[in-house]
């Protein structure tokens, strides 16, 4: 559909009144050009022979304004905006009912005999209409939710990062004063740093978070753990990353569906999933939840499997199950990994940054070499490597950031008991955790099968949401080959998600107003 579809209110339609001349021998209504009409006429037509009590003309227009006149009898015509919808009687010659583009209109419950006048704007154009109101409520919605554009929005880096921005500018200046900008101090401090967070012995910082899987897979293809045509057993709920990161070193992704309770892969047919070609599993922390139990670390330990977390979303979760090590902070429950820094991240750089975190002494080394064009001392190539290395100004700002992250994660959980407590609409359905996982809220993330509705409800009240993600990777077009794969719990999710507000642009205070105004939604 075009992008010209206006944006128009229910409020801004009504009953007009017609010019009314009365005589005994038959009153006189008119209806032309003049500075009363709200719009110039340009076409003219009507309905007839309507069958009694029947329906006509559900539809919307991108461009064109009409006026309604039942000439005879009456029916009814019910207009909607994307929120709300109202419904108007016409049974007088002399009102007409003034319709914006933009606004949905449906004409019910005909009387016998019956006779509508239409007046349009528009000369007739079939491109000008939106005959589908699926369609028609996703163009409303998607020029009513604009990104933080309202009272509760759901991002403003500059509100995220106003309690540190001094210790962000003196790291800078730190770094300035330095004379090493590439490597050096700050990125090993920060490797450091990690490794007393998570409880894994090594960590390597690199270029940003599709970087560091990249390179995990493919250190362990170098170190001959992998090879080129096995399978790696991903969750079909994420972000594409976590495939791209397969497929790029030739690895073959196996789709396995999620929970419908906790939105990550489900463990409970993990197994199901193995082949002989499979050797690894990809659990991916989403939204910041713990994606790890018993029986995972039961079925990776019995296959054998190699464990490479997708931890971009979790920095900070702890699982009440350990891991492959003992460890039980996320990014280090299996064998590798990767964390993400992006700017929207709870512990974000102010670019990109990402780094390896693992219990494997030679898979570090390949990481830290790969990074580096493949080499291990200067001018001396062991791999065909990338240059996928780690600025020392962004280890810098991810270290203040990280000095923070039990206060962070404090108020994304403060956020997130509101709305457990206080959401209470069956519209909705609230995430669930595994019992005793400690969740450090990502995303905040309802479902709900009216979601256009739903999210232009919340944006008419001032808050703003997102979807993660409305695409699931095997319906994106550069996987066609695993369209017609059957997964209809990952398809439900990506035609329901919302995510809400969490970040430290909402107070708690935000949180029980954004919660009541969700209580509203019916």
């Amino acid at each position: 559909m075009t992008d010209t579809h206006a944006i128009s209110s229910i409020d801004n339609c009504g009953i007009i009144a017609l010019p009314r001349h009365l005589d005994p021998n038959g009153s006189l209504t008119e209806v032309e050009n003049t500075p009363s009409c709200p719009f110039e006429i340009k076409r003219v037509f009507y309905l007839y022979d309507v069958p009694a009590n029947s329906e006509r003309g559900g539809h919307s227009h991108h461009l064109a304004q009409e006026l309604i006149v039942a000439v005879c009898g009456s029916f009814d015509v019910t207009i909607h905006d994307g929120l709300r919808k109202r419904t108007y009687t016409l049974d007088r010659p002399y009102q007409a009912l003034y319709i914006q583009a933009g606004v949905w209109r449906t004409l019910d419950n005909f009387s016998a005999g019956s006779v509508c006048l239409v007046l349009t704007s528009e000369k007739y154009d079939e491109s000008d209409y939106v005959r589908d109101f699926s369609e028609f409520l996703r163009l409303a919605a998607g020029k009513s939710f604009a990104s933080n554009t309202g009272k509760y929005p759901f991002l403003d880096l500059l509100t995220v990062n106003a309690p540190y921005i001094d210790e962000l500018k003196e790291a800078a200046a730190r770094v300035i004063d330095s004379g090493r900008y590439i490597g050096g101090d700050e990125v090993k401090a920060l490797e450091d740093d990690l490794c007393r967070l998570t409880g894994a012995p090594y960590a390597v910082g690199v270029s940003n978070g599709l970087d560091a899987l990249r390179l995990i897979f493919r250190a362990y293809i170098e170190t001959g753990a992998l090879k080129e045509g096995d399978e790696v057993i991903v969750p079909a709920n994420t972000y594409i990353a976590s495939v791209l990161a397969v497929t790029d070193n030739r690895l073959v992704p196996v789709f396995v569906e999620p929970s419908e309770t906790t939105m990550c892969l489900d463990s409970a047919i993990v197994e199901k999933a193995i082949t002989p070609r499979t050797k690894a599993v990809m659990p991916v922390h989403l939204y910041g939840r713990v994606c790890w139990d018993d029986t995972l670390a039961d079925t990776v330990s019995r296959r054998r499997l190699i464990v490479v977390e997708d931890n971009a979303q979790a920095i900070g979760a702890v699982s009440q199950v350990a891991g492959l090590f003992g460890a039980k902070a996320t990014g280090a429950l299996g064998h590798a990994g990767a964390f993400s820094f992006y700017p929207t991240k709870n512990i974000g750089a102010l670019g990109d940054a990402g780094a390896v975190v693992t219990h494997d002494a030679r898979l570090a080394a390949a990481v830290a070499a790969l990074r580096n064009y493949g080499s291990d001392r200067r001018y001396h190539n062991i791999y065909e490597g990338l240059n996928c290395r780690l600025d020392p100004m962004q280890a810098a700002m991810i270290r203040v950031k990280l000095r923070h992250i039990e206060s962070e994660t404090a108020h994304r959980q403060a956020i997130a008991k509101v709305y457990d407590t206080m959401i209470v609409n069956p519209l909705v359905t609230k995430p669930l955790l595994n019992a005793g996982d400690d969740c450090v809220w990502h995303q905040y993330v309802v479902r709900t099968e009216r979601r256009d509705e739903f999210r232009a409800f919340l944006a008419a009240n001032g808050v703003d949401t997102d979807i993660h993600y409305a695409v699931p990777p095997h319906l994106q077009p550069c996987y066609s080959r695993y369209s017609t794969l059957s997964l209809p719990r990952t398809c439900m999710m990506a035609d329901q998600v919302v995510s809400l507000p969490v970040t430290r642009c909402t107070s708690t205070d935000d949180a029980r107003k954004i919660a009541g105004i969700i209580n509203e939604f019916n």
